[in-house]
């Protein structure tokens, strides 16, 4: 498996841009901060790794106990949500530096901020439960499961395949 991460423009007369070989097979990808940078996971190490995509290097890493399962941005652009085993992390955006960090009692697959007032986060896991949580204390405030798909408009309702 080639350990690359290319930028596709739409226009198919451009060839795919290829920026620096990813340390390992890329599982994630998420632009930030107006796509001049990209952050990607590897599936078989920790970390969220933050490129430049002008130079097409690796500018930073945010450190992780294992391998990030999900990486989103939040809709504001304040902060960048991860989780890696039993961890969901919260970083600041433009500085990155750690937020806030939970220990969950499973191994989360997914996390996701609510936008509007960022008061609350959603994680789900193995068992196919989706969690909800107060963002400032960590704690669960609900559940819905199981879960085979979860589609949110914040604020009014959470779509549940169940």
């Amino acid at each position: 498996m080639e350990k690359v991460l290319g930028i596709y423009d739409m226009n198919p007369n451009l060839p795919p841009r290829e920026v620096d070989k990813s340390p390992g097979s890329v599982r994630i990808v998420a632009w930030l901060h107006s796509d001049k940078t990209i952050l990607s996971s590897c599936t078989d190490m920790g970390g969220i790794r933050l490129w430049d995509v002008r130079s097409g290097q690796i500018v930073q890493t945010l450190e992780t106990k294992s391998s990030v399962t999900s990486a989103e941005v939040s809709q504001d652009g304040h902060y960048i949500t991860t989780c890696d085993g039993t961890s969901v992390m919260f970083w600041d955006a433009n500085h990155f530096g750690l937020v806030k960090s939970y220990e969950i009692k499973w191994t989360v697959e997914s996390a996701s901020l609510e936008p509007k007032s960022g008061n609350k986060f959603v994680a789900g896991w193995e068992d196919m439960w989706v969690r909800v949580f107060d963002f400032h204390t960590g704690d669960e405030i609900g559940h819905h499961g199981p879960v085979h798909l979860c589609v949110s408009h914040w604020g009014r309702v959470i779509r549940l395949g169940i």
